[in-house]
C-alpha cells in the first residue's frame, strides 16, 4: 500500500557515502512524520483528495505494525478502502 500511495519502490540505494546507502519506504515515511514533516504523494494520487491520502496513510502504515495484534486484519482493511473508495466519488 506504501509503494502505490508515494510512488516509491520499498527501498531504495542512495549511495552517497553514508553508512547505511539502503533506505526502506516505511522507515523514510516514518521520519517524515516523526519530524512533523509533509509526506508527498507520488503515483496516480490525482484521483483522491489530500484527506483520503492521508487516511489511506494511516492504514498503510497500521498494516505494516511489527506486532500481529496491533495490525487490522485484511477483512478490516478491505472494509476501510472501501470506505475511503466511496469517499472519493
Amino acid at each position: 500500500m506504501l509503494v502505490l500511495l508515494m510512488g516509491k519502490p520499498s527501498y531504495w540505494d542512495e549511495s552517497d557515502g553514508r553508512s547505511d546507502p539502503e533506505i526502506l519506504l516505511l522507515d523514510y515515511v516514518r521520519d517524515l512524520q516523526e519530524r512533523g514533516k509533509p509526506v508527498e504523494f507520488g503515483g496516480d494520487s490525482n484521483s483522491m483528495r489530500p484527506g483520503q491520502m492521508t487516511i489511506f496513510l494511516d492504514l498503510a502504515l497500521r498494516c505494516c505494525e511489527e506486532r500481529n495484534e496491533d495490525r487490522p486484519e485484511m477483512i478490516s482493511v478491505a472494509k476501510e478502502i472501501k470506505l475511503i473508495e466511496k469517499n472519493i466519488t
